[in-house]
């Protein structure tokens, strides 16, 4: 007989209760490793409640502004979406929401790129510097941001033309993501000094802002694929020059951008080849969805999962605590108070998590006809869909958290393996799927594809000894240039 194996609330193996032996030649698989560590953390959860509960009561307090200000980014998000969806439903116009998501996924994963070898560099060390040196940093940033735009710009207006849309579109989408990428960056400034209080002025001015354009716009019957991206771009750049006043941005010397740009690559280069896996999961996806079907159900398909991606800033505002909270804690306490910032901001958004995406798996009929009201007829058939991408957005939920503590802790290449067997699975799972079944399978290939995610990081963060000691050094490291020599030098 074989019993569960425990010791100090780690991960749980397995013995013979006759022999007290591990079972010879059991190899433990990806799968039986994340049900077991579940198994354990329930257990650590249940008998150490009480601590939990008042380490989440001051994590609550203490991150109200990072809370709040993703808020203010959720709810400009969620309701851009749902407000061109329910504009192009009601206008009957679902093909042109499909092209809006098939250009969003492109500039999701060129945002990715540039975050991977630019702003992952500024988040993570940019923490220990000093403001006058983080404002260099940032300002190197947007330089090199700037520089790479054309072949982006170049991408965003093929895709355009592929997809049957015009020149106009494709130019306007990449100059909404450009200005996007330079006021993330900025943002991204304030957050690596924990400064969350102060991004939500930028903040509220891009997400905000275009909640009101694109209203204002549905109002005049006015809206479209171009004036969409136009109030993106004119919304972004008004919250990065408040936000640039923030940071105070500093001259550059482009003598130094090329060894900047190399330790930028250095640190950030298996989260960018992470980021480029998306391709698989974005884009590929999405493409593969307009083969089996059409661009109207890659429409519908969207308008439903809509409401599972209300959840989405919540994994990044959870990914944003865990980035600079961990870093720093492992600095200062090792690898075992790094690990503890993991389990309780995943503790924390789980709170909020659960019982929204509950209601969707109990009523989702209700949930469409809520949200889209007279434009809910063509989704209805559907809304058993949501049920699948309700437990998609619940595992999605735990693979960005994790994958950001691995992050934090420069396990960036683990990241990246991650990323690639979930990549794997569009082509081995995802497209079989979506051509057997189109819709309902390209939802449960979605969460089977988040599933393996979830389970490659679980595997990797068990790798991490609790017993690494603190890791006092500098931002620096060898790899990593010098603007100067001096006290001012910009680490990266």
């Amino acid at each position: 007989m074989w019993e569960p194996l425990s010791v100090d609330n780690r991960p749980r193996r397995f013995r013979c209760a006759q022999c007290q032996t591990e079972p010879e030649g059991a190899p433990y698989t990806l799968f039986s490793q994340f049900v077991s560590t579940l198994f354990s953390r329930f257990h650590h959860l249940r008998v150490n409640r009480k601590q939990i509960v008042h380490m989440l009561a001051a994590d609550s307090k203490r991150s109200f502004w990072a809370i709040a200000d993703q808020g203010v980014v959720s709810l400009g998000n969620f309701s851009v979406n749902m407000l061109l969806a329910a504009y192009f439903a009601r206008t009957r116009d679902l093909k042109d929401f499909g092209a809006f998501g098939i250009l969003m996924e492109l500039i999701l994963v060129l945002n990715g790129l540039q975050q991977a070898i630019l702003v992952y560099p500024l988040t993570v060390r940019g923490t220990l510097l000093e403001r006058k040196a983080l404002s260099q940093m940032t300002s190197m940033c947007i330089v090199l941001t700037i520089m790479a735009w054309p072949l982006m710009a170049l991408s965003m207006v093929i895709t355009a033309l592929v997809a049957h849309k015009s020149f106009q579109v494709g130019l306007w989408a990449a100059v909404a993501m450009l200005l996007w990428q330079i006021q993330e960056t900025l943002r991204r400034a304030l957050i690596a000094q924990i400064r969350f209080r102060a991004t939500i002025l930028g903040d509220a001015i891009s997400y905000l802002g275009q909640i009101v354009v694109v209203v204002v716009l549905a109002w005049m019957d006015r809206l479209s694929l171009v004036s969409t991206f136009q109030a993106m771009a004119l919304t972004s750049g008004l919250a990065a020059l408040v936000q640039a006043l923030q940071v105070g941005l500093q001259d550059v010397k482009f003598r130094e951008l090329p060894a900047f740009a190399r330790g930028c690559w250095s640190l950030g280069r298996w989260i960018a080849f992470g980021n480029l896996s998306t391709v698989l999961t974005g884009p590929v996806f999405i493409w593969n969805f307009v083969y089996w079907t059409s661009a109207e159900i890659v429409g519908i398909f969207l308008a439903i999962t809509n409401l599972v991606r209300l959840t989405n800033p919540l994994s990044f505002v959870v990914a944003t605590l865990i980035m600079p909270n961990a870093a720093r804690a492992r600095a200062e306490g090792g690898m075992r108070r790094a690990k503890m910032v993991l389990l309780r901001f995943g503790i924390l958004g789980g709170i909020v998590l659960v019982p929204y995406l509950g209601l969707l798996m109990v009523a989702p009929e209700a949930s469409i006809r809520l949200v889209y009201r007279s434009g809910a007829v063509d989704l209805l058939p559907y809304a058993g869909i949501l049920r699948i991408a309700a437990i998609y957005a619940a595992l999605s939920y735990m693979a960005i958290a994790s994958g950001a503590f691995l992050n934090s802790v420069e396990r960036s290449r683990w990241t990246f393996i991650a990323q690639v067997w979930s990549a794997l699975s569009v082509p081995l799972v995802v497209m079989p799927l979506t051509a057997l079944y189109h819709l309902w399978g390209g939802v449960i290939g979605a969460a089977i594809s988040s599933l393996v995610l979830v389970m490659a990081h679980e595997h990797y963060i068990r790798k991490l000894s609790d017993d690494e000691p603190a890791d006092t050094r500098l931002p620096a490291n060898d790899s990593a240039p010098s603007a100067a020599h001096s006290s001012k030098t910009v680490a990266v």
